[in-house]
């Protein structure tokens, strides 16, 4: 009895390897010979034609990713719920976060922008050699993004247009590559400027060392509009806050 019981547990676990070793790669990275520009979605019907898999294929400079969207949750359902699926196929962007091979763990990394309304997108986080992907922000646009110097962390600000026109609200993102999130921001002083909400125009922000960013903000107490409109009125002057993260 024990040995049948053995018997079938193995069985069990054996068709749940195949199963897994079946399963489609969620994020294909190729090299190939073409240098344009291009995203098409490939229709394929799975082996037990019970599901049609849906891919979504970017085409770069010498490159090509394909995102398996059953895999994706969150694009999957994007493009389900979407009116005209051709139109938001075509306003995607994907780009390399950094255009440089030399730096191994950002070589695979890319950020794909999509539901664009007004300048301001979604954006995800990709990883095609571990195969992950992050939804950073939505509503936005981003800014900028630096490395941090151990290559460990993206320093991402993200911007949200409001109703002054004289400035703009940032959010920061420092997000680890190791674990696969964003980190809390903690500053040295303590005064919690919530600086991962967008509640300050950011003038400028850099990596101090790996533990450490540096923030430059508009020199108020609070960033309401009457105190920012005043600030960018009369002075400007601006306060330089440390940031730690953990």
């Amino acid at each position: 009895m024990k040995m049948k019981k053995l018997f079938f547990l193995i069985f069990f676990f054996t068709l749940l390897l195949i199963g897994c070793s079946n399963q489609a790669p969620i994020i294909v990275q190729e090299e190939t010979n073409v240098d344009d520009e291009d995203i098409n979605l490939i229709e394929q019907e799975s082996e037990d034609e019970e599901e049609v898999q849906r891919i979504l294929e970017f085409t770069l400079p010498m490159q090509q990713i394909s995102l398996h969207l059953d895999q994706i949750p969150i694009l999957n359902n994007y493009l389900a719920k979407h009116q005209n699926r051709k139109q938001a196929i075509e306003q995607m962007e994907l780009t390399r976060v950094i255009d440089s091979e030399e730096l191994d763990k950002v070589a695979p990394l890319f950020v794909l922008s999509f539901a664009c309304v007004d300048n301001t997108c979604s954006y995800l986080l990709l990883n095609t050699e571990t195969e992950r992907s992050k939804l950073l922000a939505d509503n936005a646009t981003l800014k900028s993004i630096n490395i941090s110097p151990d290559e460990d962390k993206l320093l991402l600000v993200f911007e949200r247009p409001g109703e002054s026109e004289l400035w703009t609200k940032q959010k920061i993102i420092v997000f680890d590559l190791n674990t696969w999130n964003a980190l809390s921001l903690n500053t040295i002083d303590e005064t919690n400027f919530q600086l991962h909400q967008f509640l300050w125009p950011i003038i400028e922000v850099n990596w101090q060392d790996n533990k450490t960013i540096t923030v430059t903000l508009p020199a108020v107490n609070e960033p309401t509009d009457e105190q920012l409109n005043t600030w960018y009125e009369l002075s400007q002057n601006t306060q330089e806050v440390q940031v730690t993260f953990d």
